[in-house]
């Protein structure tokens, strides 16, 4: 449980879990069902075991507000790629992500003080970075997304702006200016 979350934040808890715990119990049993039925065939697990395709699409904290999305939705879990900083000391997108807070990443070029004002507003709530393509201005707030992985994984062409939830998963996804992320948080009364 989140100590001192929102009331709006905590009443989504069971919308959204409950249906991931019907299908994993689905999952379960029919596992159950092929070990101990004489007559099945060998146990063959599927990519659901492993729960790769788990997402919450379907949730009042997935946001995507491009017209045409693309692989990678609001609900779906954030993908990591191999990245550098500004000074090239290697990192990746996981590493940003570890903690408590919400994850803002600006795809394409944008002014530093954007993201210095975020990280004013929100403090802790929010680590914003700008994912940036090798030959762009850098700044500290800077990940060079050094072979285009980045990119690649999340299916970002224009500038667009990512918000990843403290659990890993993507909650908003939009190309709009910066109050949609704010939007966002005021949707869950943080």
């Amino acid at each position: 449980m989140l100590v001192g979350a929102p009331v709006a934040l905590l009443a989504t808890y069971e919308a959204e879990r409950l249906p991931i715990a019907a299908w994993l119990l689905g999952i379960t049993t029919k596992l159950h069902g092929q070990t101990f039925h004489a007559d099945s065939n060998v146990q063959r697990r599927g990519p659901e075991t492993l729960q790769l395709e788990l997402n919450y699409r379907a949730s009042s904290l997935a946001r995507d507000e491009r017209k045409a999305p693309t692989r990678v939705q609001a609900g779906d879990r954030a993908p990591d790629a191999p990245c550098h900083t500004a000074t090239g000391t290697p990192v990746r997108l996981f590493d940003r992500f570890r903690g408590p807070h919400f994850t803002r990443l600006a795809f394409g070029a944008e002014p530093s003080a954007t993201v210095a004002a975020i990280n004013a507003r929100y403090g802790d709530l929010i680590r914003a970075y700008t994912i940036i393509r090798p030959g762009e201005p850098a700044d500290s707030a800077s990940i060079i997304d050094t072979d285009g992985h980045a990119y690649r994984a999340y299916g970002i062409e224009a500038s667009t702006l990512v918000l990843v939830r403290p659990d890993g998963y993507v909650g908003l996804i939009t190309q709009q200016a910066i109050d949609a992320v704010a939007d966002y948080l005021q949707q869950l009364a943080m």
